[in-house]
């Protein structure tokens, strides 16, 4: 029994890891996402001007010509990028995972509590192993939805237990 309570334990851990990962990952890339709809904004504000200053320096002179396009670039370049990459749309994704891993935590909690702390020691394992299943399950979700996202996700490697009399496989 003393192994499968470490067990959880650890993947309660793993789970808590990947809600911080996740957490921060999606904080970030929200930010970053924010700051290029903010530059943008802005950017297309001043190429709004570019009327006002053809009429009063004329249109073919240089510097506001040059100045303009350059801006222009950089807003086009800059609504590309989040068009390509779609950071708003990928932190939400990710957020929903980080929220995805914390229900999976306090599930796991509730389960424990209620089958481990309150059952004969006959059915202590079989309710250890649920536990266990249902933590697997919510760090797969986790790992693949990641991947489809492009973010490599690792956690601690463990050994494998084998039986008493062998020494432990390395994962």
């Amino acid at each position: 029994m003393q192994s499968l309570q470490e067990g959880i334990n650890e993947r309660q851990n793993d789970l808590r890891e990947l809600v911080n990962i996740l957490g921060r990952k999606s904080y970030n890339m929200q930010r970053f996402s924010n700051w290029m709809r903010v530059l943008t904004i802005v950017l297309s504000a001043i190429l709004t001007a570019k009327g006002v200053s053809d009429k009063i320096l004329g249109a073919d002179a240089a510097i506001p010509l040059i100045s303009f396009t350059a801006i222009g670039i950089i807003n086009t370049a800059l609504l590309g990028v989040e068009a390509a990459f779609k950071f708003e749309k990928r932190s939400a994704d990710i957020n929903t995972m980080s929220a995805s891993c914390q229900a999976a935590m306090i599930a796991v909690d509730s389960q424990w509590r209620k089958e481990i702390g309150s059952i004969s020691d006959s059915d202590l394992r079989k309710a250890a192993r649920d536990i266990l299943t249902t933590q697997d399950k919510a760090l797969t979700e986790a790992h693949q939805k990641a991947a489809s996202l492009g973010i490599h996700l690792t956690i601690a490697q463990r050994e494998l237990e084998k039986p008493d009399n062998q020494m432990p496989y390395a994962a």
